[in-house]
């Protein structure tokens, strides 16, 4: 029979063991959970050539077309108005500024803006998460869309520019995701591509795009290097 100031410290002993054993998988399930979120993360990672998931992709497509849908409504809505497209501001966040857009009788919120409440009513979306590289939104009136046979209405003196929206650099499977909504097979290459001039209320010759295929109103195309998105809110 084991004394009882033995049985004492065996039972001290297997309780500390216990502790241990208690601790360890407590410390085991800590490293898992943050291998597993370390992998899921890799889905979602917005710098880099990483791809996201489809799922996501798929997601952020959907919500670039949505916002393009709504600025292009509240600009046909503005223009109800009787305003002119050279008018219409698509200021935000200090940039984009449209000096020819001036509501005298409401300038602390003129009719023509259209991230305004008074005015489209479009609150400014910034690209989904892991879209692209977090470039934002840019939008520019010289640029028009051109098709294979005519390829010189970026020189040839007429104010025949669109003004588009674009999102720059997206990734492969969100670009792809949205042509497939657009029923435009892959990520067609293009011949040119967007000016970096913003648009604040005049139109100017200076760049094209060209798809061998389009011409697109809307598409998402290689320049070479990067995924280009543009959707056409004023056809010229």
């Amino acid at each position: 029979m084991i004394p009882k100031n033995k049985r004492k410290a065996l039972t001290a002993r297997n309780r500390t063991k216990e502790a241990g054993n208690v601790f360890l998988f407590i410390l085991l399930g800590i490293v898992l959970f943050a291998a597993v979120s370390y992998v899921m993360s890799r889905g979602f990672r917005t710098t880099g050539t990483d791809q996201i998931s489809d799922r996501r992709a798929e997601l952020a497509a959907t919500e670039i077309m949505d916002f393009s849908q709504r600025v292009e409504r509240a600009i046909s809505k503005i223009r109800s108005k009787g305003i002119s497209e050279s008018d219409i501001s698509l200021e935000h966040d200090g940039n984009f500024i449209n000096t020819n857009c001036n509501d005298a009788a409401d300038t602390e919120f003129p009719d023509c803006q259209v991230f305004n409440a008074s005015g489209g009513r479009v609150t400014v979306l910034t690209p989904p998460e892991g879209a692209n590289d977090g470039t934002g939104w840019h939008f520019t009136g010289a640029t028009c869309i051109e098709d294979s046979s005519n390829t010189t209405c970026e020189t040839d003196g007429i104010s025949n520019e669109e003004i588009l929206m674009i999102l720059p650099n997206l990734r492969d499977n969100v670009c792809s995701f949205i042509n497939k909504k657009l029923n435009i097979t892959g990520i067609p290459a293009a011949t040119g591509t967007y000016s970096a001039t913003a648009f604040t209320g005049s139109f100017a010759d200076d760049s094209e795009i060209i798809i061998a295929t389009g011409p697109y109103d809307t598409a998402c195309y290689s320049d070479g290097t990067n995924n280009q998105f543009y959707f056409t809110l004023i056809k010229r």
